[in-house]
């Protein structure tokens, strides 16, 4: 992944696909879902999955001291069916909710 670095002056997240090396096989590439994000201050945060009723059905990071900069937070959506979720983060100054949609 690569550094925001032009997002230092505000809170940023968003949902991505990224590359990943298969384990069984070295040749062969997987798409991956993550979630980035880029903290303009050091803070303790919190990012949840959850359902389109709003229950939560993942945790990412659980009220997690981390300092300023750029993170990364793979998902696994094995366990889930299909369809809209939502992805929030909480921070000591903002919060943030987006949505995401699930296609399997």
């Amino acid at each position: 992944m690569e550094n925001h670095n032009y997002y230092n002056d505000e809170l940023f997240v968003r949902a991505t696909l990224y590359n990943k090396m298969s384990e069984q096989n070295v040749n062969e590439v997987q798409l991956r879902p993550a979630i980035e994000f880029n903290l303009p201050y050091n803070s303790k945060v919190s990012l949840l999955i959850s359902d389109i009723n709003g229950r939560k059905v993942v945790t990412l990071i659980n009220n997690k001291y981390l300092k300023k900069g750029f993170h990364f937070r793979e998902l696994d959506f094995s366990n889930l069916p299909g369809g809209e979720y939502y992805y929030k983060i909480e921070t000591k100054n903002n919060n943030q909710i987006k949505k995401l949609q699930l296609i399997k």
